[in-house]
Formats: structure tokens, C-alpha cells, sequence
């Protein structure tokens, strides 16, 4: 299960639950941008997974692979999420906590 939390601030997942996770946008980018899905175990480590996903109906679903799932212990960590417009550019949309739990709380 993947909780968002703090207005998405926070973000809580069952360890090895699925793990999809809807992001919406406003409208304004076109076919082919993408989006990076990154969570990492502080500002100052290196990335643990950089997930890509590209928009479909103006909106992105974040499905992280099994692979990506066995590197997440439990415990706290961050993540950022990042839209890639075809036109160019790089723009943080939202960042914050990242809970990997044992069960639903």
C-alpha cells in the first residue's frame, strides 16, 4: 500500500506491497515528457532508485519494479519528483519523506 500524507509531503509504503503511485499535472505539458521518480537515503547519498515514467493522458503513474522495490529497506528516506518537458527543462514539482514500514499504520 502507498499512503501520501502532509499534502504529499510524506509519502508511507508497505515493503513489498505494489507500489503505484498517480501523479497528476496541470495540462500544460505536451506528449512525451517524462517524469523522475527519485528516492534516496539522505540529501547527502547517492540516489537509490531513479525511476522514469513518461505522461499518458496528461498524468504519470509511478510503478516502481521489483527490483526497485528490493532496494528499499525499511526505514526513512526522501524522495523528489521531477517533470522533463519535451520542450526542455527540469522542474521539481514536489519532495519530501519516504516511509518504508513493516505494515499498514
Amino acid at each position: 500500500m502507498v499512503k501520501i500524507l502532509n499534502f504529499g509531503r510524506h509519502i508511507k509504503y508497505t515493503k513489498g506491497d505494489t507500489f503505484e503511485l498517480p501523479v497528476g499535472t496541470d495540462g500544460t505539458y505536451g506528449e512525451g515528457t517524462y517524469l523522475k521518480f527519485q528516492i534516496a537515503k539522505s540529501e547527502e547519498t547517492d540516489i537509490l532508485i531513479d525511476h522514469q515514467e513518461t505522461m499518458s493522458d496528461n498524468a504519470f503513474l509511478v510503478t516502481l519494479t521489483d527490483e526497485e522495490k528490493a532496494k528499499l529497506q525499511l526505514g526513512e528516506y526522501i524522495y523528489r519528483i521531477q517533470v522533463f518537458p519535451i520542450n526542455g527543462g527540469r522542474y521539481t514539482q514536489l519532495s519530501g519523506d519516504f516511509s518504508v514500514v513493516w505494515g499498514v499504520e
